[in-house]
């Protein structure tokens, strides 16, 4: 009882805890919404990338393809060739990451804070880092080369002679 209350001029006042206080509850509930917001946009953003990043690939090397016979032809190794291809997305990708992990932290939450801040009084509104941030940039430029990969080996599994002809469309 007494950890509960306390005398106060002959009055009483008891100690709520934090989590059961309605409005630090209600702002924690916010923060939880925000937070699966945050990462749904995330994957969201991951997904569209890499299909982007797999349409581009797949684009340049259909354009490519003689190119690619040629060079096949002269002898240049499949492992060469990938490593080519697959530089162009790993390094776009991890430029773009490099480049969402130092901006993004500094721009992104500026513009939520100002309607935040109309409704939720908190002494300041600043943006953090997180570690899981490099995670994910990690797990984007895995992944872009796991894509790019994919899109390249349609023709790497190609004899030259194959590979120098045009591919025929679709029916």
């Amino acid at each position: 009882d007494n950890l509960l209350s306390y005398r106060l001029d002959g009055y009483y006042s008891s100690f709520v805890p934090q989590s059961e206080h309605p409005s630090v509850n209600e702002f924690s509930q916010q923060l939880a919404k925000q937070k699966m917001i945050a990462d749904s946009f995330t994957v969201l953003f991951i997904i569209i990338t890499m299909l982007i990043l797999f349409t581009t690939m797949t684009r340049i090397i259909t354009h490519q393809r003689t190119q690619i016979g040629i060079l096949k032809a002269n002898g240049f190794k499949n492992s060469t060739i990938n490593l080519h291809y697959v530089s162009y997305g790993f390094w776009l990708v991890l430029l773009g990451s490099i480049l969402g992990l130092i901006l993004g932290p500094l721009t992104i939450p500026r513009i939520f804070y100002s309607r935040m801040d109309e409704v939720y009084k908190i002494p300041s509104w600043n943006p953090t880092w997180d570690m899981s941030f490099v995670f994910v940039m990690a797990f984007m430029v895995i992944f872009s080369i796991i894509v790019s990969l994919y899109a390249i080996s349609s023709i790497s599994n190609e004899k030259p002679s194959e590979a120098i002809k045009p591919k025929a469309p679709k029916a």
